[in-house]
């Protein structure tokens, strides 16, 4: 299965299989890619981290294994190690990274940088004699320096990540009293927010692209209120950045600001044709508006209690009292809604007066 670390062009976090479940392990990959190619944390990034982990209780402390691959084996003959050079140049080395057209450009520049490239080859040969090939590096994501007390440089890691001779294992969160856990221990909305965001902010250069489908996904509903004013306080040491979103959620909609943002619908017309236009954005208004006005729906109530009232109506304007017992059945229906509906709600006086239409004492 290919990750992060075989699609240099772009970076993606989220659904992974086919029944549309995130991938956590995937996530991880994406999020440390992308803090191991900064040498140094931006200060509003570091606060923003900081921000986030609070929110969501994700702790920002990460411990992670970084494993040896398996290597061609050494030369008996002449008893030499392979150098990295050796790695690289064979097709056959797992896996196989400098003949795949996805890595080109990105080793192509590594191998351009000489002091990158002889600490990599460092690195290549220390893991080589440790035990098991293991080598735990501890990362603090709020840090200006997230992987300062590693002991070779975080593009030195990548480098090894993507030319394939390292790989990532047994990623732990280390929360303020010094316990470990894995991501299971984060619900989906709690690890899919912080993992998100968080890979973002470092990801995130001047005049950057993000695709974002369906954030609202698993997470509770003050968060989605709060998502895109959190996500572009993320990446707001960039200039010149696009977020293009596409929800299904009122709150989102209703939090988009009326200068900086375009609200475009897209519609399905007899079940085939998709129809596209560019709408008001709803600044300020209530979530049940946007359901109704925007997303088109008819009642954001239940349906069985809109049908009850809607035939409760209809049978009072084709004549109440030629409906009588129709009438009286669905009122004694509706009458238990009476105690439960809040006290300002217009359905109250509706239901009321279907009760006293029908003679039905509520």
């Amino acid at each position: 299965m290919l990750t992060r670390y075989d699609i240099a062009q772009y970076a993606y976090v989220g659904p992974r299989t086919g029944r549309n479940l995130v991938s956590r392990t995937q996530s991880v990959q994406t999020l440390l890619a992308e803090v191991l190619q900064l040498d140094s944390v931006p200060d509003s990034v570091s606060a923003f981290i900081s921000e986030l982990s609070e929110k969501t209780t994700v702790p920002y402390k990460l411990s992670v294994q970084l494993v040896r691959r398996p290597t061609a084996a050494p030369n008996r003959r002449h008893n030499t190690v392979p150098t990295l050079d050796a790695f690289l140049s064979d097709a056959s080395s797992p896996p196989g990274v400098s003949k795949h057209p996805r890595f080109h450009d990105q080793i192509h520049r590594a191998l351009s940088d000489n002091a990158l490239f002889r600490e990599a080859e460092q690195l290549y040969l220390f893991t080589k004699e440790l035990p098991g090939g293991r080598m735990q590096v501890n990362l603090d994501l709020s840090a200006a320096h997230p992987a300062a007390g590693a002991q070779f440089s975080p593009r030195a890691i990548h480098f090894g990540l993507i030319a394939g001779f390292l790989r990532l294992e047994n990623l732990l969160l280390v929360d303020s009293h010094g316990e470990e856990r894995n991501t299971e221990a984060y619900s989906a909305g709690q690890w899919g927010l912080f993992s998100s965001l968080a890979t973002a902010a470092f990801a995130a250069r001047d005049h950057s692209l993000f695709l974002v489908d369906e954030p609202e996904n698993a997470l509770h509903p003050a968060w989605q209120r709060e998502y895109i004013s959190d996500f572009l306080k993320g990446i707001s040491h960039c200039e010149g950045c696009h977020l293009f979103l596409a929800t299904h959620s009122p709150l989102l909609v209703s939090s988009l600001g009326a200068k900086d943002a375009d609200l475009i619908g897209l519609r399905l017309i007899d079940g085939r044709a998709v129809e596209v236009g560019l709408m008001d954005v709803p600044v300020g208004w209530q979530a049940t508006d946007v359901l109704e006005d925007v997303f088109g729906l008819p009642s954001t109530r239940a349906t069985a209690v809109v049908e009850e009232i809607e035939s409760a109506m209809a049978l009072i304007s084709d004549g109440a009292s030629r409906n009588a017992t129709a009438l009286k059945k669905i009122a004694k229906r509706l009458i238990p809604l009476l105690e439960t509906l809040p006290e300002d709600d217009v359905a109250r006086q509706v239901i009321a007066s279907i009760c006293r239409i029908s003679g039905v004492k509520p």
